[in-house]
């Protein structure tokens, strides 16, 4: 879709323009505006997109202010006294299917003409860069690509370029930008998926180069940059490596950065199996990545006790459109116990939960404005209930998931919940390496069935900043050991005795602002067995083996590559010989998308149905990745290598030896 500019002069009479239609994209140039003129534009928006709107104005007097509301008149975003030849600007994500309306407004007898443009955001469905030449706000990041950038002030707010860019976890991330300013200087940040700033490098005056190295610490995958110029004129030259090129993977219509911040499967086009694909979904207002949806007349008729929405599944997230109340029923035996979950996606106001049995006994969190969690045990037989509630003012959606507790009869870590933030859905202590969940807590439980036990422990902390927390507490309650401000410099190993056998909780906990993953050890022989998902009596085993074929040498083994199950916490690494083993739960006749990431490499991924027995897969084949060597300086490093092992050229000696370390030197994995 090409970018179009719609030109044309709206003259007011009268003080009130009211509801004037206004499409993405679009500029209205050279309006007139009178004193005590308010003027009301219309767009519809559908949950999930973002606007942004701006306005330059063109006075004799005043000021003006600009303005967005919902379709019930909540202010989302504003800005106030912009004056002659100034530009304003307002952003928004919306959070529910409607019609929204944008007000200018004077001040001090304003009086003048004003252009006002609206641009779509970049992850809105419809929406590629091509649209429009403004990236001065996150919600029109451009995707990065290496090149010189003209420093702009006129166009930008704040002389600020935003791009984004996607990278695998664990690459190796280089950002530099060369100032070529013909005075003052630059700064370059990076921020993480939630915009949250990560490093920096400022003052950046010309002919200076400042930089950003990192490695991808967790699977959030989506990174921006920003580079802000201020009214400095000339320009700047932006190179990266070891982040990905922004493609289509699974050929939905939707590049794969926009399915990572919608959180949807960028290796699958209908990620949550409903028939409709993704792309079609975020188009029409849907969740791509949540099966069952709620629509507004769904949670409308489920309004009381005798008519409530009944949910059968554990550990399945659920989706639903906020209307006050909303009843579901879920049955649940004595002494059974559930973990809620509650994220909110609201353009105004908060909610209420409770968990009731049918004698009226509840749990609640109140006032849940981003994330509410709630356990709940059961007293008896029979229905139960959650009730969502709020005031007049909310507006918006919510997703919500029922977890399963290890406590449950029956129940064990082969249940596939992703969620371990609370004493009730702690997963068994196994040593191995974990990412940092959006809870920022992580408890693990351990039992101690030997009397003076020595268990060792070892947390070392991969994170962008920060530090991390390590507790453990006896079943009673009662703080056993601590250790805080656990850094990648002041990593923990501690040989602890436990003088009584029992049952134990270890809580990782970091903040908010902290991400990344750890490498947890617990070793010892006093501790007792629990059951998780690689010792799964009923677990199905899926093997195969990774190889690359460079510089003329067929079928390298690809070592230390990681493979994953996308949507779970289950992953695997490849050994010297490329084989790898991932163990899964028991899941028969579920679909699974295996994904194989490895520094150097473009992803690689399938479809994989489980079935009664252990899979094993063909071969798989890794490409090189952008930022990778040539063909022509891989078979040149591949001779100068092999001369040092095999001299006379005569592949009689080390050639297994010099092919290894030719994945060294030629430093194809960077």
């Amino acid at each position: 879709m090409s970018f179009i500019f719609i030109f044309f002069v709206i003259s007011l009479s009268t003080s009130y323009a009211d509801n004037i239609p206004l499409n993405f994209n679009q500029s209205i140039e050279n309006v007139a505006f009178y004193s005590g003129d308010i003027h009301s534009y219309v767009i519809d928006l559908k949950y999930g997109q973002g606007i942004t709107v701006k306005i330059n104005p063109k006075l004799n007097l005043g000021s003006l202010n600009l303005k967005i509301y919902s379709d019930q008149y909540h202010l989302l975003d504003g800005c106030s006294s912009v004056s002659n030849d100034e530009t304003g600007y307002i952003e928004a994500t919306v959070f529910k299917t409607g019609t929204y309306r944008i007000i200018v407004s004077g001040n001090d007898n304003a009086r003048g003409i004003y252009t006002l443009t609206t641009y779509s955001a970049w992850f809105n469905v419809d929406n590629v860069n091509n649209n429009h030449t403004f990236f001065s706000k996150i919600l029109n990041a451009r995707y990065a690509q290496n090149g010189t950038y003209q420093a702009q002030y006129e166009l930008t707010h704040q002389g600020n370029h935003f791009f984004r860019f996607t990278a695998k976890y664990k690459s190796d991330v280089s950002i530099t930008v060369k100032s070529n300013l013909t005075e003052g200087y630059l700064n370059l940040y990076v921020y993480n998926s939630k915009s949250e700033l990560l490093y920096h490098d400022e003052y950046i005056s010309k002919s200076q180069t400042g930089s950003v190295r990192f490695t991808v610490q967790d699977y959030s995958n989506l990174f921006y940059i920003k580079v802000s110029t201020g009214d400095n004129p000339g320009s700047f030259d932006l190179y990266t490596s070891g982040t990905d090129f922004d493609i289509d993977t699974d050929d939905d219509g939707l590049n794969d950065s926009i399915e990572f911040y919608h959180e949807s499967n960028p290796f699958k086009p209908d990620s949550d199996n409903n028939g409709i694909s993704d792309y079609n979904e975020l188009l029409q207002g849907f969740v791509p990545g949540i099966k069952h949806e709620f629509s507004l007349e769904k949670v409308q008729q489920a309004d009381n006790l005798e008519a409530p929405i009944h949910l059968s599944d554990l550990n399945t997230p659920f989706h639903a459109i906020f209307n006050k109340p909303t009843v579901y029923a879920i049955n649940m035996y004595s002494g059974q116990i559930i973990t809620m979950t509650v994220d909110t996606f609201l353009n105004q106001g908060s909610i209420d939960v409770a968990i009731c049995n049918n004698i009226g006994e509840c749990k609640s969190e109140d006032y849940i404005e981003n994330r509410g969690i709630i356990a709940f045990e059961a007293k008896n037989d029979g229905e139960h209930y959650i009730l969502v509630s709020s005031d007049d003012s909310t507006e918006g959606h919510y997703n919500f998931i029922l977890y399963d507790s290890w406590i449950n009869t029956g129940a064990d870590d082969c249940n596939r919940r992703n969620f371990y933030s609370t004493y009730q859905t702690a997963r068994c202590a196994v040593s191995g390496n974990y990412i940092i969940s959006k809870d920022h807590t992580e408890c693990y439980r351990f039992d101690i069935v030997e009397d003076s036990s020595d268990i060792s422990f070892s947390l070392i902390p991969h994170l962008y900043q920060g530090s991390i927390d390590f507790y453990i507490y006896e079943n009673d309650g009662a703080k056993y050991f601590e250790k805080k401000y656990i850094s990648s410099e002041t990593t923990l190993n501690k040989t602890i005795t436990f003088y009584h056998s029992g049952s134990f909780l270890i809580i990782i906990d970091s903040d908010d602002d902290e991400y990344g993953n750890y490498d947890f050890s617990i070793k010892g022989s006093g501790i007792g067995s629990c059951v998780y998902p690689e010792s799964c009596e009923n677990s199905i085993a899926i093997k195969g083996k990774i190889v690359v074929s460079v510089a003329g040498y067929e079928n390298l083994n690809v070592k230390n590559a990681i493979i994953r199950l996308y949507g779970t916490n289950l992953k695997a690494n490849s050994d010297d010989n490329g084989l790898f083993t991932l163990n899964i739960p028991d899941s028969y006749g579920k679909s699974y998308q295996l994904i194989v990431d490895s520094q150097g490499f473009a992803s690689s991924s399938q479809q994989v149905m489980i079935a009664d027995q252990d899979i094993q897969l063909e071969t798989i084949h890794l490409a090189l990745s952008n930022g990778s060597c040539s063909e022509n300086e891989l078979i040149d490093a591949a001779y100068q290598e092999r001369k040092k092992w095999d001299i006379k050229m005569d592949n009689k000696k080390g050639l297994a030896e010099a092919i290894d370390a030719l994945r060294v030197i030629s430093d194809i994995s960077k």
